[in-house]
């Protein structure tokens, strides 16, 4: 994840009802080059702040979601989204990996996609004005040989015979 995203991991110990949380600083690593090494310890969910502890309460408790889904919640007063997939590595423990992100950097790194939709409209409506004026000379060119027989027999001439190449069964 970049900038501020978080993936972190939430272990429930269900013969204990004890919750810890692995992977979240309990601090801020930039105030703090020490937090980043608690990182990795276990921390009780009680002790967890910020982001994290929003998507827990917000998101996760309020009851697990038939499929991994993303949900959106608030978090200091911006938008996160957030995804937990449940591990079923243990029978002992309700295994947790959560992932957080805020809304403003969640479809930072996706380019802007405007220029290619527009080209690629112009290119499809190109293409298909090529493809069908191939088709109207396909179908024009028997039926102007049909009418120009039909102008000779009108002035009563009838000595050339109708002959077309055409592919198509009905004009033939």
């Amino acid at each position: 994840l970049r900038g501020s995203g978080l993936v972190f991991v939430l272990v429930r110990d269900l013969r204990k009802g004890k919750e810890t949380v692995l992977g979240v600083p309990d601090s801020d690593p930039r105030d703090h080059p020490q937090a980043a090494e608690s990182r990795y310890l276990p921390h009780p969910v009680r002790e967890i702040a910020g982001p994290p502890r929003a998507y827990l309460e917000q998101a996760l408790y309020t009851g697990p979601a038939p499929r991994p889904q993303p949900r959106a919640f608030q978090a200091g007063g911006e938008t996160w989204w957030g995804a937990a997939l449940r591990s079923r590595a243990s029978a002992e423990h309700e295994i947790w990996v959560c992932a957080i992100v805020p809304e403003a950097e969640l479809l930072e790194g996706l380019p802007n996609l405007n220029l290619l939709v527009v080209v690629a409209t112009i290119l499809i409506v190109g293409l298909g004005l090529l493809r069908s004026r191939r088709l109207a000379k396909i179908y024009s060119r028997p039926i102007a040989e049909m009418v120009e027989q039909s102008e000779r027999m009108a002035r009563l001439n009838f000595t050339r015979e109708l002959a077309s190449n055409s592919h198509i069964q009905e004009i033939q």
